[in-house]
């Protein structure tokens, strides 16, 4: 694997990048679309974590709050890394409390990108798998209360009908 496939992988889905920072030995790239930002780990897949494919965490937001992004990727990285233990597709990840400031987001959801295909989820060398795609969606306290109380399953069904703003931080909870 490389971290230069992994890179143009991303370039292609998620518009000019650029390296933010270096952080606990994993690069931070910040990318950037005309209708949403990104931020993302670069090289997580090369790191000493337990999954089944190689993963990257990746989590995108309006182009106004890359921010809010950032603080979710490396938060999550941190969970990661401590554990040595990599994410899990349709698993949510609850706080306890409120993790953004003036918003309702109290978690995250570990799923498919909201606005991308499917293709971009899993990174392949023919029929290798490089790196999986590990995106993080943003949840309230509520949606995390309902995907514990019904099923995740039930809570990705309700925000399928709903189609709430997914890459807003500062939307409302759609129970």
């Amino acid at each position: 694997m490389t971290a230069a496939q992994v890179e143009a992988h991303f370039g292609r889905f998620l518009g000019a990048g650029e390296l933010v920072e270096e952080y606990r030995s994993i690069q931070l790239w910040a990318w950037r679309r005309p209708e949403f930002s990104s931020f993302s780990t670069l090289g997580l897949s090369d790191a000493p974590v337990t999954s089944v494919f190689p993963q990257e965490i990746v989590c995108s937001v309006l182009p106004d709050q890359l921010g809010a992004a950032d603080f979710l990727v490396r938060k999550t990285l941190d969970l990661v890394l401590d554990a040595g233990a990599g994410l899990v597709n349709e698993d949510v990840i609850p706080n306890g409390e409120i993790l953004l400031a003036g918003t309702v987001i109290e978690g995250v959801l570990v799923g498919p990108h909201p606005m991308l295909d499917d293709e971009f989820d899993v990174l392949r060398d023919g029929s290798a798998v490089i790196a999986e795609m590990m995106t993080l969606v943003p949840l309230s306290g509520a949606e995390i209360a309902y995907s514990q109380s019904e099923s995740i399953d039930a809570l990705m069904d309700r925000l399928e009908e709903a189609d709430p703003p997914l890459l807003d931080v500062l939307r409302a909870s759609i129970v």
